[in-house]
């Protein structure tokens, strides 16, 4: 609905109703995944998490490469927009499609009632803040990346393939680490590595914006979509049954995206105030060394009830 939206011209407000209806859909589907996959995959929640965690990312990367071809082609921006309905459209008709042919028996006979949110859990916290630290450079970075290199230099094109290949990065980090979380004896160490290497790569974003820039955003895109990835499928795999996965992704979601909403406008403040990029992706990857002191409690073997 909120894409349809977009091919509505000249009405004010539109644009941020949509944008508002996309995100409430988006918190929705977030919510539901974990649980699904926790009910009806409890044995394959890394190949699950993966292969969701890896549409996203392809999601995300095709909209951003053919949106602007779209445009050309259909010589409007809104129309390119609401192109990308379809995507919803057919996963719409494809979930029905299963949703009627499935044995009735494996159908929960009642609503599951959801208990109050673990607030009290310091897991369910660690899990909740690494989440809020990755989604704050993540979305600080979509806003800010492509034009800090313009305005140090690069032409609007060249920026933009930057930014292509940081998203692009992405959807191989989502398939390949959430993967190996599962598989990996000591995952903390595969979570330290990852987010010490996005801050590595955000500093040298601030500091080094010239050197070996290809591989820098890379880099900072494989590792920082990689260890979101990991953290979703923990949302699984430390949940007993649909109830607890729900209850554990509605705080998490909760905490994540109310604070993380506020990262880009943060960073324009900075910006703005400072007038210096360097300062702001420092601070980001001050955030991302901070964002490691939450891993520590994410040992396996352990339940939010």
């Amino acid at each position: 609905t909120s894409a349809l939206l977009r091919a509505i011209e000249g009405v004010p407000g539109l644009l941020f109703v949509s944008a508002f209806l996309a995100g409430v859909g988006i918190a929705f589907a977030g919510g539901l995944i974990p649980g699904i996959i926790r009910e009806q995959l409890p044995l394959s929640i890394g190949r699950a998490t993966s292969i969701w965690t890896t549409a996203l990312a392809g999601g995300a990367a095709l909209g951003g490469a053919f949106t602007v071809p779209l445009a050309n082609w259909l010589g409007s921006w809104s129309l390119a927009l609401a192109f990308w309905a379809t995507p919803a459209i057919i996963a719409l008709v494809v979930w029905t499609v299963i949703e009627r042919r499935s044995d009735p028996h494996d159908r929960p006979g009642a609503i599951v009632r959801i208990r109050e949110l673990p607030w009290r859990n310091k897991i369910a916290w660690a899990l909740a803040l690494n989440m809020t630290f990755n989604s704050i450079i993540y979305y600080s970075s979509i806003a800010w990346i492509a034009p800090s290199y313009e305005a140090r230099g690069w032409t609007q094109e060249n920026a933009g393939w930057l930014f292509g290949l940081f998203t692009t990065s992405q959807v191989l980090a989502a398939f390949i680490l959430a993967g190996m979380a599962v598989r990996m004896k000591h995952r903390r160490t595969l979570f330290v590595a990852a987010i010490g290497l996005t801050s590595v790569a955000l500093f040298a974003i601030a500091w080094l914006p010239d050197f070996a820039p290809w591989l820098t955003l890379l880099l900072f895109g494989f590792f920082l979509s990689g260890g979101f990835a990991m953290t979703l499928g923990l949302l699984s795999e430390y949940s007993r049954d649909y109830a607890s996965a729900a209850r554990l992704t509605a705080m998490a979601f909760f905490i994540t995206y109310t604070v993380a909403a506020a990262g880009p406008l943060i960073a324009g403040a900075l910006l703005d105030f400072f007038d210096s990029w360097p300062l702001v992706f420092t601070v980001l990857g001050v955030a991302a060394l901070l964002q490691l002191l939450t891993v520590l409690p994410l040992r396996r073997n352990v339940y939010v009830d």
